[in-house]
C-alpha cells in the first residue's frame, strides 16, 4: 500500500515533469505539493527527511531530521508533503484518534530555474565618416553636427573605408596636410566636397614664408586615397605632391600655387621601387596660375609626372592654363604616362599677364634629360600657349599622340615630334576652353570636357 500510494502521487507529475524545461517544472512542483499529494491521507504518512512521527493516541509531532521513521498515521489524517526539486520530502500527520499530530514540515523545493543571463550589449556602430566645417572645432567628435574645424586634425582618423567631408567655406592653412595612411582597392580613404559651394583650402599664410619644397598643401604618401571636389590654392610649393600610388584625384582646383600645382614625383631614395609613385589617376581637374618666383618662372606648371615615377600614372580630362612654364610636363620620366583628353591653353605667363625670365611655355611637354618614355597622348589640344603646342623636349624616343590638334601657338602645333596621327584641325581659343563648362553626365573616371572645335 504504501508503494501505490506513493505511485499515484508521484506519477502524473514525473510524467509531466519530464517535459518540461527546469523553469517549469519548478513552478508545477509547488502545485504538486499543495494539491496532488494533499489527497493522500489515511494511509501511512509519506517518508520524512529525517522526521521523527510521534504516535499513539495524542501523537507528538512531526519533526523534520535526517533518517527519520515512519510516522503512524492519525485517523482520517490526510498526509501532506512531496518532493521539491533537489528539496527533502516532508511527512504531515494529520489528526489521530484522541490526539493532535503537528504536520510535518513541506520540504524545501529546488530553486526552480536560474536567472538568465544579462543581455549583452550591442557593439558600437563603427564610425565610417568625419565632418569638416568652418564652424567647427578640432575639439569636437567630428560629427555632421558637431564637426572638426580642420582637415589636418580630420586626417589623425583616416584609415580604409573612411570618408571625411569637407562643408563649403574658405579654410585658411599654414601646415601641409600628410596623407600618410593607406585605404585599399575595395575601401579607399576618401576625401570629398559636401554638397553646395566648392571648399577652399587656402594656404596663403603659408605662401608668405620663404620658398621651401616641403611646405605643399597636400603631401599624399600613402596609397589608394579619393580626393575630389575642391580647391586648393596658395600652397608654398606644390598644391597635392604625390609619392604614393592607386590614388584618384577628381575634380580639383590647384592655383596661385609657388610651384606646379598637381605634381607626381617619388623621393630620390625610392627611386628603384615600381610601386611608388604608380597607378595614379588625375582626373576631370584644373591647375591655373602657378608660378615659382624663386626660379624665375621655370618650374611651375599646371600638372607634372617629373623625374622618378612609377608606371601607369593617367592625366584624364584635366585643364592647364596661365601657368608660368608649362601646362604639362614629363620632364626626365622613363615611365610611361598617358594623357587622355586634356587640354593646354595660355602657359608662359600668368592671367594678369606676369611672366617670369625662365618661362618656357608649352602646352604639353612630353620629355626632358636626354631619357626615353614612349608616351601615350590621345585627344588632347593645345591653345594659344607661349611656345610649341607639343614638344619632344630632349625625349631619345617618339610619344605617340592620336587625334589631338593644336591651335594659335606661338611656335609649331608639334616640335620635333613624328609619331602624330589623325590631326584634328581646331578653332578654339584658350579664353574660350577655359569658359567652357563641363559636363555634368559623364560616365565614372571618363573626361567630362565638352566637345572641342
Amino acid at each position: 500500500m504504501k508503494a501505490s500510494a506513493t505511485a499515484s502521487c508521484r506519477s502524473p507529475f514525473l510524467r509531466i515533469f519530464k517535459g518540461l524545461g527546469s523553469s517549469a517544472a519548478g513552478l508545477l512542483l509547488v502545485g504538486s505539493l499543495a494539491f496532488g499529494c494533499a489527497q493522500s491521507g489515511g494511509g501511512d504518512g509519506n517518508q520524512g527527511m529525517g522526521g521523527e512521527t510521534g504516535g499513539g493516541t495524542g501523537g507528538s509531532p512531526t519533526q523534520t531530521g535526517n533518517g527519520g521513521n515512519t510516522g503512524n498515521p492519525g485517523m482520517g489524517g490526510a498526509g501532506v508533503g512531496g518532493s521539491g526539486s533537489g528539496g527533502s520530502t516532508g511527512t504531515a500527520g494529520m489528526t489521530g484518534t484522541g490526539g493532535s499530530g503537528a504536520g510535518g514540515r513541506v520540504g524545501t523545493g529546488g530553486m526552480v530555474a536560474g536567472m538568465g543571463g544579462m543581455t549583452g550589449a550591442g557593439g558600437a556602430t563603427p564610425v565610417t565618416a568625419y565632418w569638416v566645417a568652418t564652424t567647427g572645432s578640432d575639439t569636437n567628435p567630428g560629427t555632421q553636427a558637431a564637426p572638426f574645424a580642420t582637415l589636418l586634425h580630420a586626417n589623425l582618423f583616416a584609415k580604409a573605408g573612411i570618408t571625411i567631408w569637407i562643408m563649403p567655406g574658405t579654410y585658411m592653412s599654414t601646415n601641409t596636410v600628410t596623407l600618410g595612411n593607406s585605404g585599399t582597392a575595395t575601401n579607399p580613404i576618401n576625401i570629398f566636397a559636401a554638397a553646395g559651394a566648392r571648399p577652399v583650402l587656402d594656404y596663403a599664410p603659408q605662401k608668405a614664408m620663404a620658398p621651401d619644397d616641403n611646405k605643399r598643401g597636400l603631401n599624399i604618401t600613402g596609397d589608394y586615397w579619393h580626393v575630389r571636389g575642391f580647391e586648393i590654392r596658395n600652397a608654398n610649393d606644390n598644391g597635392i605632391a604625390i609619392s604614393g600610388s592607386h590614388n584618384t584625384i577628381e575634380d580639383m582646383i590647384t592655383d596661385f600655387c609657388g610651384d606646379t600645382g598637381i605634381q607626381i614625383t617619388v623621393p630620390s631614395a625610392m627611386a628603384s621601387d615600381p610601386t611608388r609613385g604608380a597607378n595614379n589617376l588625375i582626373l576631370n581637374c584644373d591647375s591655373h596660375d602657378n608660378y615659382d618666383m624663386a626660379t624665375g618662372g621655370e618650374n611651375a606648371d599646371g600638372i607634372d609626372a617629373k623625374l622618378d615615377i612609377g608606371p601607369g600614372n593617367i592625366f584624364r580630362g584635366c585643364r592647364s592654363w596661365n601657368n608660368s612654364d608649362d601646362g604639362y610636363d614629363l620632364f626626365g620620366v622613363t615611365q610611361v604616362v598617358t594623357i587622355d583628353n586634356c587640354w593646354a591653353m595660355l602657359n608662359g605667363h600668368l592671367a594678369d599677364g606676369t611672366k617670369g625670365p625662365a618661362a618656357d611655355g608649352n602646352g604639353f611637354k612630353l620629355g626632358g634629360n636626354h631619357v626615353p618614355a614612349v608616351h601615350v597622348v590621345t585627344n588632347s589640344f593645345s591653345m594659344t600657349n607661349d611656345s610649341c603646342g607639343f614638344t619632344l623636349n630632349n625625349n631619345t624616343a617618339q610619344p605617340k599622340i592620336t587625334g589631338s590638334g593644336a591651335n594659335g601657338n606661338k611656335s609649331s602645333a608639334f616640335c620635333e615630334l613624328t609619331n602624330v596621327s589623325g590631326t584634328v584641325t581646331i578653332t578654339m581659343t584658350g579664353a574660350q576652353a577655359i569658359a567652357a563648362q563641363r559636363l555634368t553626365n559623364a560616365a565614372a573616371n571618363a573626361s567630362n570636357l565638352p566637345a572641342i572645335h
